[in-house]
This record gives C-alpha cells, sequence and structure tokens, in this order.
C-alpha cells in the first residue's frame, strides 16, 4: 500500500464560519456509497514529531453486545481485523473498509500504549489525527481470593480512569486508549499496558467468583484484585409465555461481564450475589436485549426467589419489531444506504433499502433510535408507540461539506493540521467572545487538504 507525504509541524486550527455555507449536494450519496470501499488514512509520530515506523494499524468493525459477550467468554478479544498497515519511517498508514458502516482503528506497536478511535458512522474517506504513542510502563496485576490466593483463568480488563494525563493527552483528538483484556496464568498475575502516571480503572472477573475492581497504578505500585465468592444459582430463562429460551447470552449490567450462554433447556449455572438484588442483561441476540433485575426478596414472578430445588426464573419481555423509513429532512425523499441503529449499539446496525425503509428487533419498550447516511447529520427519534413498533419518519438535516487547503506562509501544504469547526457561545458573538460546541472537524492530508462534513445546512 502507499505511503503517506512527509509530515509537517501540527497546526491547530478554529475556524469560525460567519458565513452561511451552501449545501453538500449529496442528495443519491448514500445509496451510491454502498458499493464503494472507504480509505482512511493517518500518521503516528514519536516524541520529537518524527514519523514512528513499526506500528500495526488495524482496521476491525464494531460489533454488537452480544458478539463482545461471545468472544469475551472465549478469551478473546476485539473482532478481526479486516484490514492491517505496519508503518514505515514516515508513520503514515493507510487502511480500506469494504463499504460505509461502524468501524474503529486500532494502533499498536511494542513497548508503546495501543490507542484506538472509532468511525461511528463512516460514509466517506477521512485522514485521521495524528496521534503519538505513549510509552508502555507496564502495571503488575495480582488477581486473589478473600485468602489471598491467586485466581488463574481470571479474565483481567483495563480502561483509562478520567483523570489520567494520557486522557488528557488524547483530549480533542477523538483517539482514546485501546480496552486491553487478558487471561492470568496460574500466578494469577497480568501485566496491563499503562502510560507514565497513568491511573488505571481495573476490573477481573472468575466463573467460580464475583467481580471487582480497583483504581490505581498510577504511580507505579502493583495493583491487587480480591474476588468476592458469591453463590451459584441455577438460572431458567423463557418468555412471557413460560417457554424456555436457550442461546442467550446472560450478563451482569453494572460490571459488564458475561457470565455464559443459557442450553437448551433455557438454564444457566452462574454465581450471583448472595442475597442483594443484581442487575442482569439477557440477550437473545438479533437486537432482543434487555435488562431485568432479581431480587430474591421479591414477590414478583420476574423476581421471585428460587424454590429449595428449583432453578430461579427470569422471563425476557418478548421484543418489538421496529420499522421505519430516513428520509432528507429538506426535500423528504427516502435515502436509500443509510444506517439505523438501537440508542447505545451501534454495532446493530441495519441498513434502509432502496426506498429508504428498514426494520429491525428492539427490546421492549424500545429505545430511542438513531440514523445516519452520506452527506447528512446524524439524527435520533424515539418510537410513538412501543406496542405496535412503527417509529416517527427519521429525517435527517442535510450536512454541510467545507472543504480546502491549508498552507503555510510559503504557500507550501500543511499535512496533518486539525481543522475544528465551532459555533459562538452565543449568538451575535465574535470567535472573541467564545465558542460553543465542536459542530465538526477534519485532518489536512499530504497535500493539506481537508474536507469537514457535519455542520448543519445554514450554520454559521
Amino acid at each position: 500500500m502507499p505511503c503517506l507525504s512527509s509530515h509537517r509541524p501540527q497546526h491547530w486550527i478554529l475556524l469560525f464560519l460567519s458565513v452561511v455555507l451552501g449545501l453538500s449536494g449529496l442528495d443519491a450519496a448514500s445509496a451510491a456509497a454502498a458499493e464503494t470501499a472507504v480509505e482512511i488514512r493517518g500518521r503516528v509520530v514519536g516524541a520529537d514529531g518524527s514519523g514512528q515506523a513499526g506500528v500495526v494499524a488495524s482496521l476491525e468493525p464494531v460489533v454488537s453486545g452480544r458478539e463482545r459477550g461471545v468472544r469475551a467468554l472465549a478469551g478473546q478479544d476485539g473482532p478481526e481485523a479486516v484490514d492491517r498497515y505496519r508503518t514505515g519511517e514516515d508513520g503514515g498508514y493507510l487502511l480500506v473498509a469494504p463499504g460505509p458502516g461502524m468501524w474503529r482503528v486500532v494502533l499498536e506497536a511494542p513497548g508503546r500504549v495501543p490507542v484506538e478511535r472509532r468511525l461511528v458512522p463512516l460514509f466517506e474517506d477521512a485522514t485521521l489525527p495524528t496521534v503519538q504513542l505513549p510509552v508502555d510502563v507496564r502495571s503488575s496485576v495480582t488477581v486473589v481470593d478473600t485468602e489471598g490466593r491467586p485466581v488463574p483463568d481470571a479474565r483481567v480488563t483495563g480502561a483509562l480512569a478520567r483523570t489520567s494525563p494520557m486522557d488528557r493527552m488524547l483530549s480533542g483528538t477523538g483517539w482514546r486508549r485501546h480496552g486491553v483484556a487478558a487471561t492470568t496464568g496460574p500466578t494469577g498475575r497480568f501485566h496491563l499496558p499503562r502510560a507514565e502516571n497513568e491511573i488505571l480503572e481495573v476490573r477481573a472477573w472468575a466463573p467460580a467468583f464475583l467481580p471487582a475492581e480497583v483504581t490505581g497504578g498510577g504511580d507505579g505500585e502493583p495493583l491487587t484484585l480480591r474476588l468476592p465468592a458469591g453463590r451459584e444459582r441455577l438460572l431458567r430463562v423463557s418468555d412471557p409465555a413460560g417457554q424456555a429460551l436457550p442461546d442467550v447470552m446472560v450478563q451482569l449490567a453494572t460490571a459488564g461481564v458475561t457470565l455464559g450462554i443459557t442450553d437448551v433447556e433455557g438454564r444457566l449455572a452462574a454465581v450471583l450475589p448472595d442475597a442483594a438484588p443484581v442487575d442482569l442483561v439477557l440477550d437473545a441476540g438479533g437486537g432482543w436485549r434487555q435488562g431485568v433485575t432479581l431480587d430474591p426478596a421479591s414477590s414478583d414472578p420476574q423476581e421471585a426467589a428460587p424454590p429449595a430445588d428449583g432453578p430461579l426464573e427470569v422471563t425476557l419481555p418478548a421484543p418489538v419489531l421496529l420499522t421505519g423509513t430516513v428520509v432528507d429532512a429538506e426535500g423528504g425523499g427516502p435515502l436509500a444506504g443509510a444506517l439505523v441503529w438501537p440508542r447505545g449499539e451501534p454495532g446493530a446496525a441495519v441498513k434502509t433499502d432502496g426506498e429508504g425503509a428498514y426494520e429491525m428487533i428492539a427490546g421492549s419498550p424500545p429505545e430511542e433510535v438513531s440514523g445516519a447516511a452520506a452527506g447528512h447529520r446524524v439524527a435520533a427519534v424515539r418510537p410513538a408507540d412501543a406496542g405496535a413498533g412503527r417509529v416517527p419518519e427519521l429525517r435527517l438535516p442535510p450536512a454541510v461539506v467545507l472543504a480546502g487547503t491549508l498552507s503555510d506562509a510559503a504557500g507550501q501544504p500543511v499535512p496533518g493540521a486539525r481543522i475544528r469547526l465551532r459555533t459562538p457561545a452565543h449568538p451575535g458573538l465574535t470567535w472573541e467572545g467564545g465558542f460553543g460546541g465542536e459542530v465538526a472537524g477534519a485532518t489536512s492530508d499530504g497535500q493539506g487538504r481537508f474536507r469537514a462534513v457535519g455542520l448543519d445546512a445554514g450554520a454559521e
């Protein structure tokens, strides 16, 4: 694959648009984009701003919560990459997505903390902000039981605490720490990637224990997680008619831990808190996903205590078939190839057909539904009638495309510059009066060209 052009010092520019921009004119872009490969470019640099070689850039699909849970049960990390690129001396990479969709780019290198950037959604070629991978000073994590004995085969995950210096370094770029997961060996010990002075939120769970979490590691001290014991419960998941539901994934809602998948009789043996109520997420696949609360002291049939010799009965409410159409907010025409997904689940997105219509399964009551299309802003609606499942027309406002070339005082192109487009903090104020939220952004390519998509029509 071709390498990107050499890097110039990064420039950060805030553009205040004081004139009304014209529409992008991408009326039929959604349909055309459905069959078109999409290129993602970017650059990784070292502390001195020069390109970093040997970084592996991977392009992965953003998957549903169920697929993530199934992979976690198998001890696997993220989904398989659809494309990879190893950077050369200039630090540039080029990844190709087979088409528009929900994607993420992961950057990894030996001795460095990995980072990722979600592209949710991605419809056209993109140049990502230049990024530096912090040096990995590693954190030692040990998982033990309440008696201090090592716990093998524990699943350990690490996330960046918001007060971390690394979080502040990546702020505004769209990049974030790549979540790392691993399984402990016989000693119950594992090393998690960590940047200097980085504070980690670490969580661990093992099949015979309840999950535990700890925050720390900022000064390099080893972290120890003590997994409390729980009580093994036999769960039986059924539909509202009492029919057993096999192949339902069961998760602890607060800890995000996947306990397992029900068998052909809808049963699953899982370790749960001995007496306290517990929130679960049941996922039968295809969008049929629902949260329930189990309370041994409750008289509710869905939350009832099990008989002495029987399972704890859990009812998964019937799903709702959501149907609707996606249209252009100005002209009212249908948007083919648009993406529609339930709130918080971009990995479960579906595409509209040639008439802009879609259908998908959702939990009951259905959550908010979001939609996006090429050349349009993301919008969301809430189903008007949970029983009927009919979603109000999803009207996507056309976006404005601001394209141009960035050059220095000598007329030379400036690659890798981040362009931020913001609205004024208050109507009528000049840029000196302060800015409101960022409404669009772009990074200039090797020739200094940039293309920012995302402004509402008529934005200033």
